[in-house]
């Protein structure tokens, strides 16, 4: 329940920043894994988008296709701050970015952790 009422929280937090043409952007970090979904200004997903990871050098770490459900996961080959974006497949080439930092992999090893402890 914890989880949910987080995910919901921060994504309405993250909407402004991570929001391009419509287009919503969220990452979350699941047993070191990161998984991203991207979603339409209705709630719906964007499928097929190409997704792009980069580090703060901009240099480019991994790429990727949402899928049929909006969803695209990799498992880092290290821990970094990572700038996640989606491009939708039209005209326009304004992407979505998602920052998931250090610390969020941290926090993530952290209630890993603590689940494991009860």
């Amino acid at each position: 329940m914890k989880k949910k009422l987080f995910f919901a929280m921060t994504l309405t937090f993250y909407y402004a920043c991570a929001q391009a043409h419509g287009v919503v952007l969220w990452a979350e970090i699941i047993n070191n894994w990161v998984e991203v979904k991207a979603y339409d200004s209705q709630g719906k997903p964007v499928t097929h988008g190409q997704i792009i990871v980069r580090d703060l050098a901009h240099t480019v770490i991994h790429t990727g296709r949402l899928d049929q459900n909006g969803s695209f996961a990799f498992l880092p080959a290290f821990i970094s701050d990572l700038v996640i974006s989606v491009n939708q497949q039209q005209k326009h080439t304004h992407a979505s970015e998602f920052l998931l930092t250090v610390q969020d992999f941290h926090q993530s090893h952290l209630e890993l952790l603590s689940t494991q402890l009860k």
